[in-house]
């Protein structure tokens, strides 16, 4: 009876309770330009979510990107910038939409020199590189129309000059238990 309960527990657990979190790597392309070295699109890439990283009915989400941008005078001089994401069905039905305004870090010219002298051997070596981690969280409670299943996310960033390092996607599955959705419904 032990196992029996042991397995049937393990099964449904595996088979109906959403993974907490989806990191998915991003591959942003762009069409370069054919006279010179600059970029005539902007970056943009389009995951398809497999079917062990589909969206569950009923769960909600935070999705959110996090771009790895290096030190450079490029990007310190760069400014804001403006990125959307945009899911939708196989399809191509739109199920929701989200542009967010970012911008790097500042940090002055005493600051990188310091942070450039003692952190010297680690950049040296491959340990550490000079970049700073954007997050851009787009959407914190999201979650899917049980008509329309979210299996295509969309991601563009709206600026030809930005160097982007590294980027990926995060979806965060909420998970709360009883006491969540009571306090929710005590608040509504």
């Amino acid at each position: 009876v032990l196992a029996v309960s042991v397995f049937l527990y393990g099964t449904f657990y595996y088979a109906y309770m959403p993974v907490e979190m989806h990191h998915l790597p991003v591959h942003l392309q762009f069409k370069p330009c054919a006279d010179s070295t600059l970029r005539c699109s902007n970056p943009s890439a389009q995951l398809n979510l497999k079917r062990n990283q589909k969206l569950l009915q009923g769960q909600t989400y935070s999705i959110s990107l996090k771009l790895d941008i290096p030190d450079s005078p490029v990007n310190e001089d760069h400014g804001m910038f403006m990125s959307c994401l945009k899911i939708s069905s196989i399809s191509g039905e739109q199920i929701g939409e989200s542009c967010k305004s970012s911008i790097s870090e500042y940090r002055s010219s005493l600051l990188r020199t310091m942070e450039t002298v003692s952190y010297s051997p680690a950049l040296l070596t491959g340990w550490s590189a000079q970049k700073q981690e954007l997050h851009i969280n787009y959407f914190s409670n999201f979650q899917t129309d049980p008509h329309t299943p979210a299996e295509v996310i969309g991601v563009e960033i709206h600026s030809k000059h930005l160097q982007v390092t590294e980027a990926s996607l995060e979806i965060h599955a909420e998970l709360r238990g009883k006491s969540g959705w009571i306090s929710k419904l005590a608040i509504d």
